[in-house]
């Protein structure tokens, strides 16, 4: 065995090329296992965080709501009411929360309850609040008590309140809106939904694909000078095991070396990944960081995969050049290869079509995505190696039937070369048209035809007493005219429709006048098309109309401002303060309403993806660059025999193109097509959405990816001849 780790420290740095072969496979197993590492703890993360977040809806998912016969409150239960308030163009949820002084509820992050007329609120809300005036944020929670903590946060960008009420603000709460629930329990759920959790493990899983695309590509960096190695030690008499042995203790080196780095490199790049915003924010450094055991695990399957890799290759004989052949041909890939894609092609057609039903979609969507990346990589080999017979019989020039000749002899390889960028196409193809499902932030239009963007909308809610509600909504619009900024407020009254929904609502004439209307004339009311009232409302419809009568219930207050920022956050804090109102939803302006749009789940799901498209992007870049240097390593004779046969260097040149960019030819548009089949099958598969075409920018994303395989040619021709020269190949 000693004679065996001599033997293979002599071959892996005997000379400067083994030394640096073996030093670009050890970077190169370190970046691909640093970027694993990171996404796995983004992945575990984010679930994570998520479950720390979610203890807030627990208001929501009880069932039981508070009423009077539940008075006094029980030790082991407290009355609670989420809701969201805005500041800064950001919302800010709150948690109203009425318990007995005995109470055993807890709440995270916080040590105790807050008493009424008490908050605790997030580091990051703290902030804001002593930042801002009072009249603005600070006045609107009562006195400050405490600060959540960690372990009840999404991230140090969270802005979350606790604020301590009475039972009676509770039930009263109930009469103008939403009602408080019973809650024995504060408890959080690692996502929304199980399509969002569907889908966050199909965006997991797409990710390590290119991760793991990588690290298979650098482990075969230098395979030529390795063979040349391996056929050394067979022609002075090694046998297969000793052969096998030294590549699997060379395969172990790099792979356990350049896992560690990629360890230590991933525990550097914490704090820069924790820098990146999803959802709320960033992340806690402690939500990336992986267990040790995980860690200490991924390291050791990197490298006993890497070793057993090498050892199965090297006593199959499958990398041993015995003798004075220089090339081997591959053994042709088989019709076999194709079935991995075909099968996950049939799996998402059953899924699209109701035939796998419901009770597993999720497992079968994670299955067929797999299927269809892994078989891209499988399958592209044997197109590869079918187009290039093809061309050899149909080819007019000597460069294209050297190419198609060469190719055809080692598909594998040609298609290795670009396997990470077609694999990226189709993640960026998944990923984009998935993209367009989201509603995005609609754009409030501001001209003389749409509600200002100044005035704020305060929908009136749907409280159990309609008289209260009504006289609630009009004592408001009275405090709301003496605060600073406010140019006026009008209440919108309409009769509700069997089905609940308000498609008008009426202003009295002076009311118009107030909030900057138009008043037709002589028109004692004026009705208003309720949309008009959302970020991208529709434009005004005033008509005429008698003026409210009494007998209409309040249904929307409009209050109209300077425009400045002062005043709006002046009129939330009153709003929150005077207690006359709970309504349906957050008061916000048109445009404020954009922005709350784009913080909506399938939103924030949507900016991960951009994220994936980009490392998925960088990642395929990697690759060729890794696969472009490990090609001209491999090639390095065959191109140095062609120039000393007198080949000109553009003809040269025209082979190396060719070779490069054939096996895109073939796999790129059938990977846009897989992408854009795979993005629409899993979001029809799991909602009712629809999907649309991407945007520009991702035409121009599969444009850069071109061009980057353009480079790749440039970049091999260049370092081949300089590489191939007559004094570098002389010796042949």
């Amino acid at each position: 065995m000693k004679a065996r780790i001599q033997l293979t420290r002599l071959l892996v740095a005997g000379d400067v090329a083994s030394r640096r072969r073996v030093s670009g496979m050890c970077v190169g197993v370190m970046i691909g296992v640093a970027i694993l590492l990171l996404l796995l703890g983004a992945s575990r993360g984010i679930g994570e965080r998520t479950e720390r977040s979610t203890w807030t809806l627990t208001p929501y998912r009880v069932p039981e709501r508070l009423t009077e016969a539940d008075l006094p409150l029980e030790p082991d239960t407290a009355a609670a009411l989420t809701t969201s308030d805005f500041y800064g163009g950001r919302t800010i949820t709150v948690v109203r929360i009425a318990a007995s002084d005995q109470t055993t509820v807890a709440l995270p992050g916080i040590d105790r309850t807050p008493r009424p007329g008490e908050y605790f609120a997030s580091p990051a809300l703290e902030e804001l609040i002593g930042a801002a005036p009072a009249d603005q944020l600070g006045d609107r929670y009562g006195v400050a008590a405490g600060t959540i903590q960690r372990s009840g946060l999404e991230g140090p960008d969270a802005l979350v309140v606790v604020e301590g009420v009475t039972v009676d603000e509770l039930l009263d709460a109930g009469q103008l809106g939403n009602a408080a629930s019973l809650v024995s329990s504060f408890v959080g759920t690692r996502y929304s939904s199980e399509v969002y959790q569907i889908i966050a493990a199909l965006g997991a899983i797409a990710m390590l694909v290119p991760v793991l695309l990588l690290i298979a590509i650098v482990t075969d960096l230098g395979a030529a000078q390795r063979a040349e190695h391996i056929a050394t030690l067979r022609l002075i008499g090694a046998t297969r095991p000793t052969v096998a042995a030294i590549s699997a203790l060379e395969a172990a080196f790099t792979a356990f070396v350049g896992s560690c780095f990629g360890a230590v490199a991933a525990r550097l790049l914490l704090p820069a990944a924790a820098r990146v915003r999803v959802n709320s924010g960033r992340f806690y450094i402690e939500d990336l960081r992986l267990p040790a055991a995980l860690v200490i695990g991924i390291i050791l399957a990197t490298a006993s995969a890497a070793t057993l890799i090498a050892w199965l290759r090297a006593r199959s004989g499958q990398a041993l050049i015995v003798g004075s052949i220089r090339d081997v041909q591959e053994r042709r890939p088989r019709v076999v290869s194709i079935v991995p894609l075909l099968g996950g092609v049939i799996l998402l057609l059953m899924i699209r079509a109701g035939l796998w039903g419901t009770r597993s979609t999720g497992l079968a969507l994670v299955a067929g995505l797999l299927l269809v990346a892994c078989g891209l990589m499988t399958a592209g080999a044997m197109l590869t190696a079918w187009c290039a017979r093809l061309g050899q019989r149909h080819a007019r020039r000597p460069e294209t039937l050297v190419a198609c000749a060469r190719i055809a002899r080692h598909p594998r390889a040609a298609f290795r070369t670009v396997s990470g960028m077609v694999i990226a196409v189709f993640l960026v193809s998944v990923f984009a048209v998935a993209m367009t499902a989201a509603v995005g932030r609609p754009a409030a239009v501001s001209d003389d035809l749409h509600l200002s963007t100044a005035t704020i909308i305060v929908q009136a809610g749907s409280g159990e007493n309609a008289e209260r509600v009504t006289a609630g909504i009009e004592q408001q619009q009275e405090e709301l005219m003496g605060v600073p900024g406010v140019t006026g407020a009008g209440v919108g009254y309409a009769p509700r429709a069997t089905d609940g929904t308000i498609s008008r609502v009426i202003f009295s004439a002076a009311d118009t006048r107030s909030i900057g209307l138009t008043v037709p004339d002589g028109a004692a009311g004026v009705s208003l098309n309720t949309d008009a009232l959302a970020a991208a409302g529709e434009s005004l419809d005033l008509r005429p109309t008698a003026a409210p009568s009494g007998g209409e219930n309040a249904a929307v207050l409009l209050v109209a401002t300077d425009g400045s920022a002062a005043a709006r956050e002046r009129v939330r804090t009153a709003l929150w303060n005077g207690g006359h109102v709970n309504p349906l939803s957050t008061p916000l302006t048109r445009d404020e309403d954009g922005n709350v749009a784009a913080e909506a789940t399938e939103n924030q799901f949507a900016a991960m993806a951009a994220i994936g498209i980009v490392i998925a992007t960088a990642i395929s870049a990697l690759s060729l660059a890794v696969a472009t240097i490990s090609g001209i390593l491999d090639r390095r004779r065959v191109f140095g025999l062609l120039r000393l046969t007198g080949m000109r260097g553009a003809t040269l040149r025209r082979i190396i193109t060719a070779e490069t960019v054939l096996p895109v030819v073939v796999a790129f548009l059938g990977a846009v097509a897989l992408g854009v089949f795979t993005g629409w099958v899993t979001i029809t598969g799991l909602s009712e959405r629809s999907i649309s075409w991407p945007g520009l920018w991702y035409y121009g994303i599969l444009a850069l990816c071109l061009a980057l395989v353009g480079v790749a040619a440039l970049v091999a021709y260049r370092v081949a001849v300089r590489w191939t020269d007559h004094s570098a190949t002389r010796f042949e």
